[in-house]
């Protein structure tokens, strides 16, 4: 969502983003502030990757109650932003779906993108069938080369992602990786990468984990018992960390970048739609 928000506010568009505030008790509707404990990580997060943009970040369990709320107190916005809405029954304009696992087939000259079936939540890790993500009017896949298109006349946008680490931590170093996010493997892998050498400790939380209780006093202490050696974490985990972590124990934050890929990337397939709309 924030890769997406940087490229249509960069079209000097003003709007906001809804989210649902997963792991947060909060109902909302209400307007997130970035250190406000209660909300949730990745609402947080956004909240503060957008401080300075005139963006809102809207917590609402509701979503069609959100979107009231943001129709009500911002009546001028033109666009809304769903983060992680796609099984929520709203009516948007522009679904985008990223795609976990897809087959690639040929398809006459070229390829076409279909993806795989699989049995969906509660009963499987999926969320979506392939019948659902055909719903969707754009496919997003992590490939450097994806194909132009799928089996249901969706354009395909690409990605690729990489990291950059905020903070001196030069390359061999010793360092301890703590995550909870839902893929630490790759998180630890990347870091690796960067730095060219695996992590003397890694500490693996649970998704969306809450450090304000003793978790966050019992990573601290692994930390520390580890020689106090610099501590790589990502932006979502840092956003909780920050207000509770030592101030002796080093941290580096190593953040996400996004290089889109393909044919048409997709802040200009998001670029028509708005243009459409807004005729």
């Amino acid at each position: 969502a924030i890769a997406a928000l940087d490229d249509v506010k960069c079209r000097g568009e003003q709007g906001a983003v809804l989210t649902r505030g997963y792991g947060s008790r909060l109902r909302g509707p209400l307007v997130v502030e970035p250190e406000q404990q209660e909300a949730g990580d990745e609402a947080r997060l956004m909240a503060r990757e957008m401080a300075d943009t005139g963006w809102r970040v809207v917590q609402a369990r509701d979503r069609a109650a959100g979107l009231s709320w943001v129709a009500r107190h911002e009546p001028d916005l033109r666009t809304v932003i769903l983060e992680d809405g796609y099984q929520n029954p709203a009516a948007r304009h522009l679904d985008v779906l990223i795609l976990d696992r897809w087959s690639v087939v040929p398809a006459g000259d070229g390829k076409m993108l279909v993806p795989d079936a699989g049995p969906v939540a509660p009963w499987g890790p999926w969320r979506e069938s392939a019948r659902g993500a055909a719903r969707a009017h754009v496919l997003l896949v992590e490939s450097a080369t994806p194909p132009a298109g799928t089996a249901g006349g969706q354009p395909v946008a690409g990605f690729t992602r990489g990291l950059h680490l905020e903070g001196d931590l030069p390359a061999g170093a010793p360092w301890i990786a703590l995550s909870g996010i839902a893929r630490p493997e790759a998180f630890e892998a990347g870091v690796t990468a960067a730095l060219g050498r695996e992590p003397d400790l890694a500490v693996r939380c649970r998704d969306h984990a809450d450090y304000s209780g003793r978790l966050g006093a019992r990573v601290a202490a692994e930390a520390r018992a580890a020689g106090g050696l610099p501590t790589v974490t990502t932006a979502k985990d840092w956003i909780k960390l920050r207000t509770v972590w030592p101030a002796d124990l080093p941290v580096v934050v190593a953040r996400q970048d996004l290089v889109w890929t393909g044919k048409k990337a997709l802040p200009a397939l998001v670029g028509e739609r708005l243009d459409v709309c807004q005729e």
